[in-house]
C-alpha cells in the first residue's frame, strides 16, 4: 500500500473515530510479568539462536503523539496484527508491540498513520568483548611498570594512575553505580561487599516500598526474566563490575578503580550476551527513577533508535551520566556510528580501548568527533563468573572511565554530570597515538581527575608521528604532532649518515606547542627524532624518520641507434642515490627490464634496448625509502 493511499486512510480514520470508538477502544494496562514473558518468548529465543540478528523479527516500537486518540492507537495495532506488550514511563507515548506481519512492513504502515511520531524495529545489541586467555596477571591498566602481561610487554606509565588517585580518595560506600549488562555476580568474593542493597526496599515483603515501580528490587532488576534477581549468567557484567567497583585492599584478587561504592545490577543482556533495545529503554528508566547517577554500558549494535534516544533525553534531564563502549569493529564512528556510544546527548561518554603500550587497541572503534576518551581495554584482568579472567574489548575500557567518573562524583557530590564530564576531559593524559582518534586525544587519568589538575604531575606524552621533507633544494622541514598539553618544550635530534654509520647527534630545543622546524644543513643524508619535556621529565623519543629527497626535474630521454640516454637535473641535496627503472611493452602490458641503483649526484644513465616501445623513470632515494618518481618517458627503438 503506497503512502498516498495510507494518508487517505489516515484521514478517513480520524473522521470516523467517533463512530468506531466502542469497537476499537482498548484500555492500556500494565500486563502481568508472566504475560510479558510469554509475549516475548519468541523474541528471546531468536536473539539467542542468531548472533547476527539485527532486530527482533517479532516486535516493533511505536511512539504516538500526546493528543493521539486511543481509538487511533487501537486501530494502528489492528492494522499490523499488533498486540500491546508494554509502555515506557520515561518515553511517554512509546509502545512495544508484538506484530503479526513482517517487521519492515509493520514499521512502514505505522509510520504513515497520523499521530505516530515514529515506528522502528526493536534493535538487537550485544556485549562488546573479545575473549582472551584466563591466566593470572597484573592490572596494568591501573598501574603499568612496564611488566609483561599475557606475553605483552608494556610501557611504564601507560595506565590511568590509579594508585596515585587512591592515595587521595578510594570512594564512597554509599555511591551507587549501575552496570547495565548481563547482570553481575553479587556473591563474588571481590564484589560482594560492594553489592548494592536498595535502602528503600524491604526484602521479601512483596511491596514496592520506595515506589519506583519494581517490587523487592533489592539488588536491581532483571529485564530479561522480569524479576528482581540480576545474577550474571554470562560473565561479562561481572568482569565490568570488577574493573570499576571491585573491592580494594582486601588481600584478594583484583581492585576496582573505585574501591568503595555500591554496584546495582540492571540486566537486559542474556546468557548469550544479546538483548533488545526495548529492554535497554527500560534499563535507563530504572536507573533514572531509582536515582542512580551513573551507569556503565559495555554493549552496542543495531541502528539509531528514536526510542532509546528519548530515554537518554530523560536520563540527561535527570542528571544521569551514561558511559558507553565505542565498539570493537576497528571502525570510524564519525562516518559509521555505533550506538549507544554515538548518540549525541551530552550525558553520553564514548570510550575507545588502548593497550599496555599506549596504543589504540587494534579492534577498537575511534572517531575524532564522536569518541571522547581512551582507557585500557586489551588484556584486562578482572572478576569473571566466580573466578577471574582476561578479556579484551571496549567493554573493558568503558568501566575504567566509569570508575574514574564515579570517584570524581563521589568526591564532589554536589557536582552536575557536566562538571564530572568536564573534569574527565580536562584531566585526560594526552597520548600522541590517539591524536585524531578521539576528542580528548588521551587516556582517562584517575589521579589528575581526583587531584583537579590538567594533565597531572607527570612527564608529557610522546609527540605524534613525525615526518621530514625537502621543501626546496637544500631546505628540510621536520614536523611532528603535539601529543601533550603539559610540555614545556621539544628536544630535536638530527644525525648524518657518514661512512656507513650514523654520526653524533646535533641538538635543537624548541618551545611548547611548536610542531615543526626548518633548517638547511650541509649536503648529505639525515634522520630526525623528537621528544617532549617538562619539569617532571621527558617523553620517549619518536621513531627516527629520514629526510625524503626531492624528485629529479627536467627528465629527458634521447636515442642513438639502440642506446637510450636518460638525463635529469638533481634537485636534492639529501639523496643517498638514485633509482632508475626501465620497462618494455610486451603485448598489452609492461615488463620490467631493469631496476638500477646509482650513486648520489648522478644525472644521466645509458641503456641498450631491443626493438620495441620502452619507458623510463627515475627517483632520488634516501637510506630507507624512495622519493617520488618522475613521470614515465616513452621511447620507440626501431
Amino acid at each position: 500500500m503506497n503512502g498516498k493511499v495510507f494518508r487517505s486512510l489516515g484521514a478517513v480514520l480520524l473522521a470516523v473515530v467517533g463512530t468506531t470508538a466502542s469497537a476499537l477502544a482498548v484500555d492500556q494496562v500494565v500486563l502481568p510479568p508472566e504475560r510479558v514473558k510469554e509475549l516475548l518468548a519468541d523474541s528471546r529465543r531468536a536473539v539467542e539462536q542468531d548472533p547476527k540478528l539485527e532486530y527482533d523479527p517479532y516486535t516493533v516500537l511505536v511512539r504516538f503523539s500526546d493528543n493521539t486518540p486511543d481509538q487511533v492507537k487501537a486501530f494502528a495495532r489492528v492494522l499490523v496484527g499488533g498486540e500491546f506488550i508494554r509502555s515506557f514511563r520515561n518515553v511517554p507515548g512509546l509502545e512495544h508491540l508484538k506484530v503479526g506481519i513482517a517487521v519492515a512492513d509493520a514499521v512502514s504502515i505505522l509510520s504513515m498513520i497520523p499521530g505516530v511520531e515514529f515506528a522502528e524495529p526493536d534493535y538487537i545489541v550485544r556485549a562488546q568483548l573479545t575473549p582472551n586467555d584466563t591466566n593470572f596477571g597484573n592490572l596494568w591498566g591501573m598501574h603499568n611498570t612496564g611488566q609483561t602481561v599475557n606475553g605483552d610487554s608494556g610501557i611504564a606509565g601507560a595506565d590511568i594512575d590509579a594508585p596515585e588517585a587512591w592515595d587521595v580518595f578510594v570512594g564512597d560506600p554509599n555511591f551507587v553505580i549501575a552496570v547495565i549488562d548481563t547482570g553481575f555476580n553479587y556473591n563474588h568474593p571481590d564484589l560482594a561487599a560492594n553489592a548494592w542493597i536498595n535502602p528503600g526496599e524491604i526484602a521479601g515483603n512483596g511491596i514496592d516500598d520506595e515506589g519506583n515501580g519494581f517490587i523487592d528490587d533489592v539488588r536491581g532488576w532483571d529485564f530479561i526474566n522480569g524479576d528482581n534477581n540480576p545474577m550474571d549468567d554470562n560473565g561479562h557484567g561481572t568482569h565490568c563490575s570488577g574493573t570499576f567497583g571491585g573491592v580494594g585492599n582486601n588481600n584478594l584478587g583484583v581492585a576496582g578503580v573505585n574501591w568503595q561504592c555500591k554496584i546495582a545490577g540492571v540486566k537486559f543482556l542474556s546468557a548469550g550476551g544479546g538483548g533488545q533495545i526495548s529492554d535497554g529503554v527500560l534499563c535507563v528508566d530504572y536507573v533514572t527513577v531509582t536515582g542512580i547517577k551513573i551507569s556503565n554500558n559495555s554493549w552496542g549494535g543495531g541502528g539509531f533508535s528514536s526510542s532509546f534516544s528519548a530515554a537518554l533525553d530523560n536520563a540527561r534531564d535527570n542528571g544521569c551520566l551514561f558511559i558507553a563502549a565505542a565498539g570493537n569493529n576497528s571502525s570510524n564512528n564519525d562516518s559509521n556510528p555505533f550506538y549507544p556510544s554515538s548518540y549525541n546527548q551530552d550525558n553520553v561518554i564514548s570510550v575507545l580501548a588502548t593497550t599496555n603500550n599506549d596504543q589504540m587497541s587494534s579492534f577498537s572503534n575511534f572517531g575524532a568527533t564522536s569518541v571522547d576518551i581512551g582507557a585500557p581495554g586489551s588484556t584486562v584482568y578482572s572478576t569473571f563468573n566466580s573466578s577471574y579472567a582476561y578479556l579484551d574489548g571496549t567493554s573493558m575500557a568503558c568501566p575504567h572511565v566509569c570508575g574514574v567518573a564515579s570517584l570524581v562524583w563521589a568526591a564532589n557530590p554536589t557536582w552536575s554530570y557536566l562538571e564530572v564530564k568536564d573534569r574527565l576531559f580536562q584531566s585526560a593524559r594526552p597520548v600522541g597515538s590517539l591524536s585524531g582518534d578521539c576528542i580528548t586525544g588521551g587516556i582517562v587519568n584517575a589521579f589528575a581527575a581526583i587531584n583537579g589538575s590538567s594533565g597531572g604531575s607527570f612527564p608529557p606524552s610522546t609527540p605524534g608521528t613525525p615526518s621530514v621533507t625537502e621543501t626546496s633544494k637544500g631546505t628540510l622541514r621536520f614536523s611532528w604532532g603535539d601529543g601533550s598539553f603539559n610540555e614545556d618544550g621539544f628536544h630535536v635530534e638530527r644525525q648524518r649518515f657518514v661512512s656507513s654509520v650514523w654520526g653524533s647527534p646535533a641538538f635543537t630545543d624548541l618551545g611548547a606547542n611548536v610542531t615543526s622546524m626548518i633548517e638547511s644543513p650541509a649536503e648529505g643524508v639525515y634522520r630526525y627524532h623528537v621528544q617532549a619535556f617538562n619539569a617532571n621529565g621527558s617523553s620517549a623519543f619518536t621513531d627516527f624518520v629520514t629526510a625524503v629527497p626531492r624528485m629529479p626535474v627536467n627528465v629527458g630521454a634521447t636515442r642513438f641507434n639502440r642506446n637510450v640516454t636518460l638525463t635529469w637535473i638533481d634537485d636534492s641535496n639529501f639523496e643517498s642515490g638514485f633509482e632508475y627503472q626501465h620497462q618494455k611493452r610486451v603485448g598489452s602490458s609492461w615488463a620490467t627490464q631493469a631496476i638500477v641503483q646509482r650513486v648520489p649526484n648522478t644525472v644521466s644513465f645509458v641503456r641498450s634496448c631491443t626493438s620495441g616501445l620502452h619507458r623510463f623513470r627515475v627517483c632520488a632515494k634516501s637510506s630507507t625509502s624512495n622519493g617520488t618518481f618522475s613521470p614515465w618517458i616513452e621511447v620507440t627503438v626501431p
